[in-house]
């Protein structure tokens, strides 16, 4: 039989031991949650519009009339090659302005993935805004009356690949955030689809399927309306206040 003191160090062993296991089920919980929550938030710059002077002149003609939306669209790549490799937080059709901006990510761990699918010696710092050539690619039907011609290869359909005007860039401990702003965009009613190609910059060959392509706009797909923030409001008034001569 156990001494006191023996029995009290089973005791104290015992006792230790389900701290320590209970630390670390706390631990593991708090992972989780900094995983699946937090480390999904994204920067407070990726969480607005950002003001040009396209956006604000139109701002400054429409006031709360301005029209802006967005559409319910797969958020990440979900093709075998690129399964979750790059996705979009956000993005704002605006026409007024003739504008779409887009807040682009990709995890750390796609650089890996770029790494090995690229044979690259190192792997690329987290960062960087130009190691993903984005473009956009408007798909037009030229015979709008006549949908039943528009198979793949179609000669009816006119492809148009569009660049961006400027970015911003953020990072967080996971995530590469971007923010690019097309200009001139005009989403008329014989405009079919809007895709998001991505290229690595070492390998830009727009002939050829991209790396990574997310669908922004579907002619079929409801638009869905957007309402300016508060914050947005007023650093579209600030720039038109900086900008007035």
């Amino acid at each position: 039989m156990p001494k006191p003191r023996q029995r009290y160090a089973l005791w104290l062993t015992g006792q230790i031991l389900k701290i320590l296991g209970a630390l670390l089920i706390f631990a593991v919980i708090c992972t989780i949650i900094w995983r699946v929550f937090i480390s999904n938030i994204p920067p407070k710059e990726m969480k607005q519009l950002q003001p040009t002077p396209q956006l604000a002149a139109a701002y400054a003609e429409h006031g709360e009339a301005l029209r802006l939306y967005t559409q319910e669209q797969p958020s990440v790549t979900k093709a075998e090659s690129n399964y979750g490799y790059f996705g979009i937080s956000r993005y704002t059709f605006i026409p007024q302005a003739k504008q779409l901006q887009i807040v682009f990510r990709y995890n750390n761990s796609t650089l890996r993935h770029l790494q090995e699918d690229y044979a690259l010696a190192d792997r690329p710092a987290p960062g960087d805004p130009t190691l993903f050539d984005l473009t956009l690619v408007t798909v037009t039907d030229l015979t709008p009356e006549n949908a039943e011609d528009n198979g793949e290869g179609s000669d009816t359909l006119q492809k148009e690949r569009v660049h961006p005007t400027s970015y911003q860039v953020d990072t967080t401990a996971l995530y590469t955030y971007v923010l690019f702003v097309f200009d001139e965009i005009e989403v008329s009613d014989a405009v079919t689809a809007i895709f998001l190609d991505v290229y690595y910059r070492e390998d830009i060959q727009y002939e050829r399927a991209a790396y990574g392509t997310l669908l922004l706009y579907n002619s079929a797909s409801p638009d869905i309306g957007v309402k300016l923030s508060r914050k947005e409001r007023k650093a579209l008034e600030g720039f038109l206040s900086d900008n007035t001569p």
